[in-house]
């Protein structure tokens, strides 16, 4: 029988280069062994970048986010890649059974690895624009499935953020 690679050994290997090549450490491992399908994470961080990889249900999602800031300042890798404009070529697979885990994490840290060197450097001087593109791009799909406008709460925290950050005139 082969042995399956967990979530949380193949999150460790696939993104080994966020330690080897950026000095990060893992802060934080979760995970239900009695629930393969479960959710899980794992964080990795240095002194600018907090990088959590998610399972849920088989899923995974890549989070980023400036140090010591507020968690509504975190940003997913694919909406990071959409406001990149490399979405359009690339396709995050969605539920995956556990024999897949390793696949799907080494896509996830490839993407990372090709298209997000200067954010995992800790280098966030395009991240405003990236919070930006998420609003606008978030309220332009709900009006397209809806035909209605997205209520302001849903944004609200986030647009004041953006603000806060912009009327100092920087990023971390």
């Amino acid at each position: 029988m082969i042995r399956e690679h967990t979530f949380l050994s193949s999150s460790q290997d696939n993104f080994r280069f966020l330690r080897d090549q950026y000095g990060y450490a893992v802060s934080d491992k979760r995970l239900d062994p009695g629930k393969p399908w479960g959710d899980g994470a794992i964080e990795f961080y240095s002194s600018k970048v907090s990088l959590q990889v998610q399972k849920d249900c088989g899923a995974f999602i890549v989070l980023i986010r400036p140090i010591n800031e507020p968690d509504i300042s975190e940003m997913s890798l694919s909406w990071i890649l959409r406001a990149l404009s490399v979405s359009e070529r690339v396709v995050l697979p969605g539920e995956v059974a556990p024999t897949e885990y390793d696949s799907v994490l080494k896509i996830n840290a490839q993407l990372l690895k090709t298209h997000c060197v200067s954010i995992v450097g800790g280098d966030f001087s395009s991240w405003l624009s990236i919070l930006e593109f998420y609003v606008k791009e978030s309220k332009k799909g709900y009006f397209a499935r809806t035909g209605k406008k997205i209520p302001d709460r849903i944004h609200q925290s986030l647009e004041e953020y953006i603000a806060s950050k912009k009327s100092k005139g920087y990023y971390p």
